[in-house]
């Protein structure tokens, strides 16, 4: 247990955020502009920050990191579950990143991953 903290992060110095949604160990905030970043754990993927912006996969990311897998969209709303996300656009795409246990991820692959599908 700590003391209550404000978010950290470079990428976060300039951006509104207008709503967060956090699982047991990770969550995300989306910017007013439909930025999207995540902190925490990255060990299923559910942050869709993926390997080709570190130079190993991180398993963490103990400040806010620019979600990657949907750096071209604008999002809107941002849910997740105990190790997966549901992100969606302005336009209304769904896309999904994480563990796709018990179908979490609503499409078809035996894998979880890090980018982001829709």
């Amino acid at each position: 247990p700590g003391e209550p903290a404000p978010l950290e992060g470079e990428a976060l110095k300039s951006v509104r955020l207008v709503q967060i949604a956090a699982g047991p160990a990770h969550a995300l905030a989306v910017g007013e502009a439909g930025e999207l970043f995540g902190f925490g754990s990255n060990a299923r993927g559910q942050l869709g920050i993926t390997a080709g912006e570190v130079e190993r996969r991180q398993l963490s990311f103990p400040t806010a990191t620019r979600v990657s897998a949907l750096i071209r969209l604008r999002v809107r709303s941002v849910s997740t579950g105990p190790a997966h996300t549901l992100a969606l656009t302005d336009t209304g795409e769904v896309w999904s990143f994480g563990d796709k246990g018990c179908g979490a991820l609503g499409h078809s692959g035996a894998r979880s991953q890090s980018q982001g599908s829709q």
